[in-house]
């Protein structure tokens, strides 16, 4: 999956929710790789989140990657111009 994100973002959050254990990778204009990423979550459940401070401007890149089996999931992305939530 991909976002464009505009010049002065102060930060980019990246959230996955799903049911089983899927990992959250985020990298800038490259696919992330699993030792290779700007961000990542892998947390023992199925709700993932990584929040990238001052991102740069242009493509960043997400990757879901399958840890173990899951289903069901919702991956959202929000740019935020003032401080993240």
């Amino acid at each position: 999956f991909r976002i464009a994100v505009p010049n002065g973002t102060d930060s980019l959050v990246v959230a996955l929710e799903a049911t089983g254990d899927p990992d959250l990778y985020v990298d800038f204009e490259l696919f992330p790789l699993l030792n290779n990423y700007t961000c990542a979550s892998f947390t023992e459940t199925g709700s993932e989140r990584c929040v990238i401070r001052a991102p740069g401007a242009g493509t960043w890149i997400i990757r879901v990657d399958a840890y173990l089996d899951f289903s069901a999931g919702t991956l959202t992305a929000t740019v935020f111009p003032g401080a993240a939530p």
